[in-house]
C-alpha cells in the first residue's frame, strides 16, 4: 500500500487567561493561539489492507493511548474507513512544553484520513470532530493565527501583524504536567475572590490592532513551583526582549523582539545556557 510523510508543527500562547471550570472537567478560556513550523513532528504512515491501527514512535510513552490512535478509531467510526494505517510518529516537539504538538499530530493525521477517504467529512464535521478529540485540535486543523474563547473549540482567525518582530521560542528542558497545572490553579482561585466581570472584546481588538499583550496565567503558579522558569524570563526580559510568556501550561516561554540585536543577545545567552530555542524573524 501506499507510503506518505506528514510533519506537524506547534503553537504557541501570546495570551491566555483562564476562567471557570466546567463540570466536564476543561476550563473555560480566552487565548491568543499562533501556529510555528517549528519545532516540527514527523509521522510516517503506510496503509494496510486490514481496518487496523500499528503505532511506533521515538519515544516509549508515546507508544500506547497515543492521540493518533483515538483518531484513527472516531474517523473509523464516523465514516466506515476500510483501511488500516501503520504508523511511525518521530517526536520533535518537546512533551510537557505547551506547545500542542499531540493535538498538532491528530489535525495533521485527521486531513489526511479525510482526504484519503475521499473526503466523506465536511469542514464543519471535521471542526467538530477535532473538538471531540481534543481541545486544541480544531486550532491546528486551521492552522492560522486565532483568537480562541471556550475550551479552546471556539476559534476566531485573527489578523496579526508581526512583521518586524523577532520571536524567540525557548524550551528550558523541564515537563510540566496540563492537569497539575490546572489542578494548582483551581486550589489558587478557591483562596482568592475573582472577577464578576471579564471583558474579553477590548483584547482581541487591541492584537488585531497590533498592540500585543503577552500574558499567560498559569505563570501564578507554574513560576512559583518552578523560579528558575522566573529566573529565565526576567533574564531574557533584561537583555532587550520587548515581552514574553509561558506557552499553555507547559514550560516553553516565546519571546518578541524589536531589535535584531537585543534577539542576538538572548539567543546567545540561552546557548551558553544549553537550552533549546528556536528563532523566528516574521
Amino acid at each position: 500500500m501506499s507510503e506518505v510523510y506528514l510533519t506537524s508543527g506547534c503553537k504557541v500562547n501570546l495570551f491566555l487567561r483562564i476562567h471557570e471550570r466546567l463540570a466536564s472537567g476543561y476550563h473555560l478560556l480566552t487565548s491568543v493561539f499562533i501556529p510555528l513550523d517549528y519545532p516540527q513532528d514527523r509521522i510516517k504512515i503506510t496503509l494496510l489492507e486490514k481496518s487496523e491501527i500499528h503505532l511506533k514512535t521515538n519515544l516509549s510513552s508515546l507508544a500506547t493511548n497515543n492521540i493518533l490512535e483515538k483518531v484513527f478509531y472516531l474517523f473509523k467510526q464516523e465514516t466506515g474507513f476500510k483501511y488500516g494505517c501503520s504508523i511511525f510518529l518521530d517526536k520533535r516537539v518537546p512533551l510537557g512544553a505547551g506547545l500542542g504538538g499531540g493535538s498538532a499530530n491528530a489535525a495533521v493525521f485527521l486531513k489526511y484520513l479525510n482526504s484519503i477517504a475521499n473526503f466523506p467529512l465536511s469542514q464543519d464535521r471535521l471542526l467538530n470532530l477535532a473538538s471531540r478529540i481534543g481541545a486544541d485540535v480544531p486550532f491546528f486543523l486551521l492552522n492560522q493565527s486565532a483568537w480562541v474563547e471556550g475550551i479552546g473549540d471556539k476559534i476566531c482567525p485573527l489578523e496579526l501583524n508581526l512583521k518586524g518582530w523577532y520571536g524567540l521560542l525557548v524550551y528550558p528542558k523541564l515537563h510540566i504536567s496540563t492537569a497539575w497545572a490546572y489542578q494548582k490553579w483551581d486550589e489558587l482561585k478557591k483562596k482568592q475572590k475573582t472577577y464578576l466581570t471579564f471583558s474579553t472584546w477590548t483584547n482581541k481588538r487591541l492584537f488585531s490592532h497590533g498592540t500585543f499583550v503577552l500574558l499567560n496565567d498559569f505563570e501564578r503558579v507554574v513560576f512559583k513551583a518552578y523560579p528558575c522558569l522566573r529566573e529565565l524570563k526576567e533574564k531574557i526580559l533584561a537583555l532587550g526582549a520587548s515581552g514574553g510568556c509561558l506557552s499553555g501550561s507547559g514550560s516553553a516561554m516565546f519571546f518578541l523582539f524589536r531589535n535584531r540585536e537585543n534577539q542576538k543577545k538572548a539567543l546567545n545567552f540561552v546557548e551558553k545556557e544549553s537550552l533549546i530555542f528556536y528563532n523566528y524573524l516574521f
